[in-house]
């Protein structure tokens, strides 16, 4: 072994688990370890074998002000290596790897384990061409016909790839689950906004699988795969609570994966283990998901396992820039006596687990039998003499204080949270009461209105796209229509919108965003408000005299009034909004073109009382 002593080593990303358990692991051996992060004082900050700690910029949204910071702080300690731990840093340090002016050294992965480890795509193409076994699947470039889709029956996993945006901020991709041709459309146009391609495979039920590996010049080193007991969301996501394991299948088709590659460093391999009636039609139920270059969250299971990822990668890192390497061979699993060894993050691991089965179970999606078999296992956890933590060890506490303080206050903001969306609830609620009695039975136009206004948030997507549909339906009637937005901050529509307003038959290219004055009122006969609290904001800024224009148009079934904002919603709800949101504008349209406000009210047309 190199000495360590005097050896400094800098660790990004300390607000995750995978930083904590790095600093715990290089401390413990006796490195000078540093570390930042974007928040005040994460739970690695409180380490005790952590020599100090500074918060700068984040990696996923200041790219330039995080390389700074990091640079300044690098030098200020006189940092030997620096450790990146989140994707983004791995990109954005990666790229400086070559550069003349890097005061130190990057624990960085070779190119091409990150040429596959930060793309999908890549993986999906590699699992192919090695025969490794992978989930049936397409690549669909923007444009590409979807015939071949419906072969591979319902669900679809959906995965759009990493990718760095015109700013140059690097984004993660993100995964979908597609139960039908609609849902599968709306993900498509999600997907293709951002003019990239998309990967479509069938979705594996079952649960997760990690292959975990330390590689030099292609061959393994150290070694170990986890089972996940309990993952983020319950269907499949971030592992909450895993299994120590050494499952050689898993190990054979990772081999078969990186060979060719001359892997140099950590490499982590996700694989979806099929439920037994899938595994039944297959040879193998292993399916890989994904490859991650870096140190990976459930890195304390290695860490209270007794593998050495870390140590043995830096170790040998620093004999090769002594130039007194000697070969680094492959050793053999001596750790099997840990295996069975259970690693668990209470939170948020436990927690967002259960509350993600709550969720389910509100819904329906899963019966209450099943969701008390899910609290039962969690709670056993914490008696099960192989049970480790990701922030408890005993000669490290504080970290686990720091953590407890963090679900306290998450806790506390949570219910601050909630309660407060109850009592906006029941102020809607009496406002929706009050809004339904103060309208009479007959809408009271005399006339048919000249000018209609659609006012929602930002005038962005709820009311251009209403704009739009009225002038549809309304065309060749003297109707002017227009939108306007109560707090209009940003002028064009979401490209992410763009697909969902031409599939309607309307244009979001040539919309901008105007702000709602006192003289567009004026000169309405007729206000469109998407929410109640529209409604009283305009009222209450622009006087009462208003109240009789505004109108919310209602569903057939008349289960709410109020039309939600798509803005911040997943694609699939989003697509469903806005075809509510066209069978509403079609149903107002035809009460002015056949009754022009003034027709009894029926649960056939009802479109103002919802009685």
């Amino acid at each position: 072994m190199t000495s360590m002593s005097g050896v400094s080593i800098v660790v990004t990303d300390a607000e995750t688990a995978a930083a904590l358990a790095c600093i715990r692991a290089l401390g413990r051996c006796g490195y000078s370890v540093y570390a930042v992060g974007s928040l005040p004082f994460p739970a690695a900050a409180a380490s005790l074998y952590l020599a100090s700690y500074v918060q700068i910029a984040s990696p996923w949204g200041e790219p330039a002000p995080f390389l700074d910071g990091l640079l300044k702080f690098c030098k200020s300690v006189s940092a030997d290596l620096v450790l990146p731990v989140s994707e983004a840093a791995v990109y954005l340090l990666s790229s400086l790897r070559q550069s003349e002016e890097l005061p130190f050294a990057l624990l960085c992965s070779n190119e091409a384990l990150l040429q596959v480890g930060l793309s999908k795509i890549e993986t999906f193409r590699r699992s192919i061409a090695t025969q490794t076994p992978v989930s049936q699947g397409y690549i669909l470039e923007p444009g590409d016909s979807c015939d071949q889709i419906r072969a591979l029956g319902w669900p679809l996993i959906v995965r759009t790839d990493n990718w760095v945006d015109d700013k140059g901020i690097y984004r993660k991709g993100q995964s979908w689950i597609a139960r039908s041709s609609a849902d599968f459309l709306a993900l498509k146009w999600e997907a293709h906004s951002l003019c990239r391609p998309i990967v479509v495979q069938k979705y594996i039920v079952g649960s997760g699988v990690g292959a975990f590996f330390l590689f030099w010049n292609g061959h393994i080193v150290l070694w170990h795969t986890h089972k996940r007991l309990a993952e983020i969301p319950w269907q499949g996501g971030v592992s909450a609570r895993r299994m120590l394991d050494f499952n050689n299948e898993i190990k054979v088709f990772s081999e078969r994966f990186m060979s060719g590659l001359g892997v140099s460093g950590l490499a982590m391999v996700e694989y979806r283990e099929a439920s037994k009636e899938r595994s039944l039609s297959s040879a193998s139920p292993y399916y890989l998901v994904e490859v991650n270059a870096r140190p990976w969250g459930s890195m304390a299971l290695a860490l209270h396992g007794g593998i050495p990822f870390l140590t043995q990668w830096i170790d040998h890192h620093l004999r090769v820039q002594s130039k007194t390497a000697a070969p680094l061979l492959a050793r053999k699993p001596l750790e099997t006596s840990h295996s069975g060894l259970i690693c668990t993050s209470l939170f948020p691991g436990e927690a967002q687990h259960l509350i993600s089965v709550g969720s389910s179970l509100v819904q329906r999606e899963i019966s209450l039998k099943t969701a008390l078999n899910f609290l039962k296992h969690s709670i056993f956890c914490l008696f099960n003499p192989q049970a480790h933590f990701d922030f408890l060890v005993k000669d490290d506490p504080l970290p686990a204080v720091r953590q407890l303080l963090n679900a306290l206050n998450w806790m506390f903001s949570s219910l601050l949270r909630v309660s407060r969306k109850l009592l906006t609830r029941l102020c809607l609620d009496i406002a929706e009461k009050g809004y339904r009695f103060a309208r009479p039975r007959r809408v009271a136009f005399d006339v048919s209105p000249k000018s209609i206004l659609v006012v929602c948030l930002g005038n962005r997507c709820r009311s251009p796209f209403l704009e739009q549909i009225l002038r549809m339906k309304l065309v060749g009637m003297d109707i002017q229509v227009t939108s306007r937005g109560i707090r209009v901050v940003e002028k064009n529509v979401p490209r992410r919108f763009h697909e969902i307003f031409r599939h309607h038959g309307c244009s979001a290219e040539e919309h901008f965003a105007r702000q709602l004055e006192a003289d567009d009122l004026n000169l309405a006969d007729a206000v469109v408000v998407m929410e109640l609290w529209h409604l009283l904001y305009v009222v209450r800024k622009f006087g009462w005299k208003n109240l009789r224009k505004c109108w919310i148009p209602l569903g057939e079934k008349n289960e709410k009034i109020e039309i939600c904002d798509p803005y911040s919603m997943g694609p699939v709800d989003a697509s469903r909004v806005f075809t509510e949101l066209e069978t509403r504008g079609t149903r107002f349209a035809r009460a002015i073109k056949e009754t022009r406000f003034s027709y009894p009210v029926t649960p056939e047309n009802d479109f103002v009382t919802g009685e």
